[in-house]
């Protein structure tokens, strides 16, 4: 059996479970066009990417950049999804991210997760500040940015409750439903916490 065909077989095993052997996939597609082993069947490396595995350009690419870039030891904790949006960072920006996340007890969501990497984006490494006398000044802007964000994202919550209040309020009661007593009682909590953050 050719070197290509055992590369091959061994990534249409895994493509059986991509988010468990991207980096794999990655490793061994790396292997495939390094050493320019698709030209055994194939004119080109996309050709051997379509035909012969399956794979979009994009997707293979993706692999085959984590499983360069990225220290195989982190893979299980993290996503695919989640490693698409650590690629763009800088290697100190990455690890910053995955520090915060495995300080975390509970699992994190994909929008917990969106949000942490959008902070670590936002604040400037050390070595990007021009000065060392100005970190004071680097800090307050971040603070001041981040505060900004969050009156932002709160607005919006805000505003949400806001239109929850108002729905609540114009249902005069909850009596034409069975079980009325409970459903009243539920509408009068509703009210009584949301005019608590009024």
């Amino acid at each position: 059996m050719s070197e290509l065909n055992r590369l091959t077989m061994e990534i249409l095993d895994f493509k059986k479970d991509i988010s468990l052997h991207f980096w794999k996939i990655g490793e061994r597609l790396n292997k495939i066009k390094e050493d320019k082993l698709y030209l055994e069947k194939y004119h080109f490396f996309e050709e051997y990417l379509d035909k012969g595995v399956h794979f979009s350009r994009d997707s293979a690419y993706l692999y085959m950049r984590l499983a360069s870039s990225v220290d195989m030891a982190c893979v299980p904790q993290i996503s695919l999804r989640r490693w698409d949006l650590l690629l763009p960072l800088k290697e100190e920006q990455r690890e910053k991210v995955i520090n915060i996340v495995k300080q975390i007890d509970s699992p994190v969501s994909d929008k917990e997760f969106s949000q942490i990497v959008s902070k670590v984006q936002d604040a400037p490494l050390i070595q990007d500040i021009p000065d060392k006398d100005y970190k004071e000044y680097w800090d307050l802007e971040c603070l001041g940015k981040e505060i900004l964000s969050k009156i932002a994202s709160l607005s919006v919550e805000l505003r949400d409750f806001n239109l929850l209040y108002e729905k609540c309020m114009k249902l005069p009661t909850w009596s034409k439903y069975p079980r009325q007593k409970a459903l009243n009682q539920y509408k009068q909590a509703i009210i009584k916490e949301m005019d608590k953050l009024r």
